[in-house]
């Protein structure tokens, strides 16, 4: 298993760190003006700028669509946390995929099952809500 992750890690991070740098080369100069001009886009610009690798690697756990890493480019994130959550962010889901692929089948019949995924959901909801107010904090900073 762990050769596959590695493989499977080191090729996503790769063409995530790649389209970041299409993103911040071709799409950050077109949407520097409206992200500027416009409070929302500011704010979650903002936020991301100062939370980087917490709000990206959140993201990360969510699926969304690969379009995502040129629109994480068009931000103002900084490409080593970036990378970082991007490392980290998909290890799970990469991780699933190859023991799918393996045939594994995941139990919960221990209480460690159960801790480590209640862990996982009390993580994800403690990192929305902090990314949450940061980017409320920044929405009411800039939109006044």
């Amino acid at each position: 298993v762990a050769p596959a992750l590695g493989l499977a890690v080191t090729c996503s991070l790769v063409s995530a760190i790649l389209a970041f740098r299409i993103g911040r080369t071709k799409l950050r100069p077109r949407f520097a003006d409206r992200i500027e001009t416009t409070p929302k886009l500011r704010a979650i610009d903002a936020a991301i700028h100062d939370h980087d690798f917490a709000t990206i690697l959140l993201l990360r756990l969510v699926p969304m669509p690969p379009a995502m890493n040129y629109v994480y480019g068009a931000t103002s994130a900084a490409l080593r946390g970036y990378a970082a959550a991007t490392l980290v962010g998909n290890m799970p889901g990469s991780l699933m995929c190859i023991l799918s692929a393996k045939g594994a089948a995941l139990s919960f019949n221990s209480w460690r099952s159960f801790a480590v995924a209640g862990a996982v959901v009390a993580l994800a909801v403690y990192g929305t809500t902090i990314a949450g107010r940061a980017v409320h904090r920044k929405l009411e900073f800039y939109s006044n």
